[in-house]
């Protein structure tokens, strides 16, 4: 199983309609009187969407209270990010009741399609040492390509055939011989 933990806060300013919106993960709703921080739920969220009033956005703020930038209040956020989602009261997403899409997938994928990364394949097989291997791989391999796009350098024909798949050899084979 693959876990993800969100913490923090997701912030959203909407300049044309002078809106703010605050999204604090892992609030921690506690169901009872007598709640510690290891037993509160993590997957619970809290928000505000709201006008300023002109003060700068509260860095440190932990809680909906901790804002002090709140002219008027447009609407409250709470749920899970697991379960369900509720804007002032409405649930307008809950998993009980609204089946996920389903996931149609193409004829012809990308050698990139996510089905066909190396370290996808390995942790479907249980192997998750190598799977981390090959992530760390593909993540290291990511970020070099990513710089030389950022710093608008041509990739090099060797680099190119390097992460050469059959369909692409095929591809260019074909090409070449025009």
């Amino acid at each position: 199983d693959r876990l993800m933990l969100l913490k923090g806060i997701g912030r959203v300013e909407d300049k044309t309609l002078k809106l703010r919106s605050v999204i604090f993960f892992d609030y921690g709703e506690k169901k009872g009187l007598i709640t510690s921080q290891k037993t509160a739920r993590k997957d619970w969220v809290e928000g505000l969407i709201y006008a300023p009033n002109g003060k700068a956005f509260n860095e440190n703020a932990k809680r909906i209270s901790d804002l002090d930038d709140i002219k008027t209040e447009v609407a409250r956020i709470k749920g899970s990010w697991l379960e369900k989602l509720e804007i002032n009261s409405v649930i307008y997403w809950d998993i009980n009741k609204m089946l996920p899409q389903k996931i149609a997938y193409v004829k012809n994928p990308l050698p990139s399609d996510w089905r066909y990364r190396e370290d996808m394949i390995w942790t479907k097989r249980g192997n998750f040492d190598i799977a981390d291997k090959w992530k760390d791989a593909i993540e290291i391999r990511q970020r070099r390509d990513r710089k030389l796009r950022e710093d608008n350098e041509s990739v090099s024909y060797t680099h190119l055939r390097a992460h050469e798949t059959s369909l692409h050899l095929v591809c260019r084979l074909l090409l070449e011989k025009k």
